[in-house]
């Protein structure tokens, strides 16, 4: 005794994809796009020359992109760089020497610290969890599920 397997009908195009379906992609679209811009303005201005800037009209793409600026990497030079300025940058705001290995100290420093600190409160809350009976039976499986959420 068999019996054929019953199969669904094909629903047509209009049923599959209606206008709740592309309103709902077209939205996430340019939610997506809200999101990625602020990124994709950082990147294209960090290879900018600091007279480009603040042009009016904005330059949105470099030139071998069809765009109307030069890309260059003197930014990134200037941060790295172990003396500050470079020979071509003449910037009268920066009165100081800035280099970006000091602000990555500080925050090595910071983060360890906060690490360390972290570490040895866990391990003491850790312990007295696991040695004595605090907070009931279910409590140690009620943290992990919090953690998971």
């Amino acid at each position: 005794m068999t019996n054929d397997a019953h199969t669904r009908a094909e629903m047509p195009f209009a049923k599959r994809y209606n206008l709740f379906f592309w309103f709902r992609h077209a939205a996430l679209m340019l939610w997506a796009l809200m999101i990625m811009f602020p990124i994709f303005w950082m990147i294209s201005t960090s290879f900018k020359d600091s007279g480009d800037w603040l042009t009016w009209p904005p330059n949105w793409f470099p030139s071998f992109l069809g765009g109307g600026y030069e890309p260059t990497l003197d930014n990134y030079r200037l941060i790295f760089s172990m003396f500050g300025h470079g020979d071509r940058l003449n910037r009268d705001v920066l009165e100081h020497v800035f280099t970006i290995w000091g602000a990555v100290r500080d925050s090595m420093v910071v983060s360890s610290i906060s690490a360390l600190i972290a570490l040895l409160l866990g391990a003491f809350l850790a312990y007295s969890i696991s040695r004595f009976n605090v907070g009931g039976k279910y409590f140690r499986y009620m943290i992990l599920t919090i953690r998971m959420v």
